[in-house]
């Protein structure tokens, strides 16, 4: 008697458990955000008709569909500047997305401008086409010598035109 109540019991646990159901359906892959290739200690030069516009520099970059993924990267970027042909800006930082033209470099970024202008920061925005840097982070600088710290930081290579929110400019007068 007691064993044809244990084979009741497990029948009917066994009907119960299966009548739950299970999620036996299986995940999608996601195949936008698969990666199309990948390169190990990279560089991409960008060139026009006369020259070398553009150098970017990676210790590995992800390409995907729609964006491109740089670690540990450094662009060398030409500025078309009318005093200066050989002026350049030199952008790093240990992790960028690259959509288009847009840039989007965080983690130790640093922007440099020859012995114009240097700045620091976690995150900055820039645009290649119309070489402008944009941050709502805080930043330090050093612009011709002298510090510079702040928030909301605006640059544009090609007018040469910096704007910064919340600023803190230390001049040398011994340096002048």
């Amino acid at each position: 008697m007691g064993l044809v109540q244990f084979i009741y019991i497990i029948f009917f646990g066994s009907i119960v458990v299966l009548s739950l159901g299970f999620d036996t359906s299986v995940p999608k892959i996601d195949k936008t955000n698969k990666p199309l290739v990948a390169f190990e200690d990279a560089t991409m030069y960008t060139m026009d008709k006369e020259q070398v516009t553009q150098i970017a520099k990676a210790k590995k970059a992800v390409r995907y569909k729609k964006k491109d993924e740089l670690y540990d990267a450094s662009f060398v970027l030409r500025v078309n500047d009318k005093e200066d042909d050989e002026l350049l800006d030199i952008l790093s930082a240990k992790k960028v997305t690259k959509q288009g033209n847009k840039l989007l470099l965080r983690d130790d970024v640093k922007y440099n401008r020859a012995d114009i202008m240097q700045f620091e920061s976690e995150v900055l925005n820039y645009n290649i086409g119309t070489k402008i840097a944009t941050n709502m982070n805080k930043f330090t600088a050093l612009y011709n010598g002298d510090k510079l710290s702040g928030t909301h930081i605006y640059v544009d290579a090609k007018k040469n035109i910096i704007r910064a929110k919340n600023t803190k400019f230390i001049v040398d007068l011994e340096k002048k």
